[in-house]
């Protein structure tokens, strides 16, 4: 639409461009416009050019008012806040959180996926399939599911014959674990009964 002239005479290229030859309004009509001033360091005022349209029957013209710009008091401030640490992270997912007094043994009627939280990824990240007994420190609900599950400790490639391929370990440290034990769950269903 660059050059076009609206019904009435309006140019919208002028609106968007100073023209060269623009007339001043103001207190000093003589003075010419000028191309936008930086702030300087002292923080005075910095003078920018507005251009106001003025319709005058059948030909419009645009005008140009320099205008002081007073510079903000108002310095933004950015607040980086760190993820939560992995534990941190794990916790949150968690709701209703019962903590047993002492580990309690769950039988469950065939083998159930054993599963853990990646707070990098926000992943749930299923480790491989288990059997009974499952020896559980508490129970929880997960807070975007609602869905029951027991927190099982799990030794990494020691219990419940379950070895975990390099990559997962590996996944596991830089989550922030550096233990042998983290904090695993499985899905509470209606057949995992304790022992």
């Amino acid at each position: 639409m660059v050059g076009c002239t609206q019904p009435g005479g309006l140019n919208l290229q002028s609106l968007t461009q100073t023209p060269a030859n623009a007339t001043v309004s103001g207190s000093n009509p003589s003075t010419q416009p000028s191309s936008p001033s930086q702030t300087n360091v002292t923080g005075q005022p910095t003078q920018i050019q507005v251009p106001t349209v003025v319709v005058d029957g059948p030909t419009s013209q645009v005008n140009s008012t320099s205008v002081p710009v007073e510079p903000s008091s108002v310095v933004p401030t950015v607040v980086l806040t760190p993820p939560p640490s992995g534990n941190a992270a794990w916790e949150a997912q968690k709701v209703d959180v019962q903590q047993f007094a002492e580990p309690i043994a769950y039988d469950a009627p065939g083998a159930v996926m054993l599963w853990w939280y990646d707070p990098i990824s926000g992943q749930y990240v299923g480790l491989g399939w288990v059997r009974s007994p499952l020896i559980a420190s508490g129970e929880f609900r997960l807070r975007w599911s609602a869905l029951a599950a027991l927190a099982i400790p799990y030794t990494i490639n020691v219990d419940y014959g379950l070895s975990l391929e390099p990559s997962v370990i590996q996944r596991i440290r830089r989550a922030g674990y550096s233990g042998d034990v983290i904090e695993t769950f499985v899905y509470l269903a209606p057949d995992i009964t304790p022992q």
